[in-house]
């Protein structure tokens, strides 16, 4: 059976978002372990990572993730704006391992002014530096289906699987699938027969020559 769950907030510190889960019956867990919508991140003190994780032994949620920030883009063609967004996404993975978490999800990038075909590369590029950078880290990075908007990337499965491909399957690389994203992206997982209609497609793409 799927273990449910909620993104919660991590106000007055990242236990309480434990506790947030636990009183609302929830089975898994998906938090910031910092503001989204900021650069900087105050650093996690020692005492609060040990309550966290004790916590969440307490409650056996499990899986635990967290969703990194929204600013990151290692799809940018400007080469400041990638490098800076590299370095953020390494401090989310280490802040991730520290916290003991399953997973650290993640939106694939946009290829802003760049190609489509540029972007996928210079993800699958910036994946493979950060993860080799961390040989022995335990927690996956996951790319989120999105939603498709504008030039942002991974709105095709075929997005996700060429990263994916490139990475050469790694282990240490999953798949985030948002059901929200998805349907705006144009799969139509409502019915039985959308899904097996889009889930032929997508299968005879990734089979495909090239």
């Amino acid at each position: 059976m799927p273990r449910l769950g909620a993104h919660l907030s991590i106000a007055g510190g990242l236990p309480r978002a434990v506790d947030r889960a636990e009183a609302s019956g929830c089975q898994a867990l998906q938090i910031f372990t910092k503001s989204a919508g900021q650069w900087r991140a105050r650093e996690i003190p020692p005492e609060e990572i040990a309550q966290f994780k004790r916590r969440i032994r307490q409650t056996k949620i499990r899986p635990v993730v967290a969703h990194n920030s929204y600013l990151i883009n290692v799809a940018a063609a400007d080469p400041a704006l990638r490098r800076k967004s590299i370095e953020a996404l390494r401090d989310e993975l280490d802040r991730a391992e520290m916290l003991g978490l399953d997973g650290l999800v993640m939106h694939p990038g946009s290829y802003t002014s760049g190609t489509e075909a540029d972007g996928l590369r210079l993800i699958a590029d910036a994946l493979a530096d950060v993860l080799a950078s961390r040989p022995d880290g335990r927690t996956r990075l996951l790319l989120e289906q999105t939603a498709g908007q504008g030039t942002n990337l991974g709105h095709r499965f075929e997005h996700l699987a060429e990263i994916i491909d490139r990475l050469g399957g790694s282990r240490r690389v999953g798949v985030c699938l948002d059901t929200c994203h998805l349907l705006t992206a144009g799969y139509d997982i409502c019915s039985e027969e959308g899904t097996a209609r889009r889930s032929l497609r997508s299968e005879r793409s990734w089979d495909s020559p090239g």
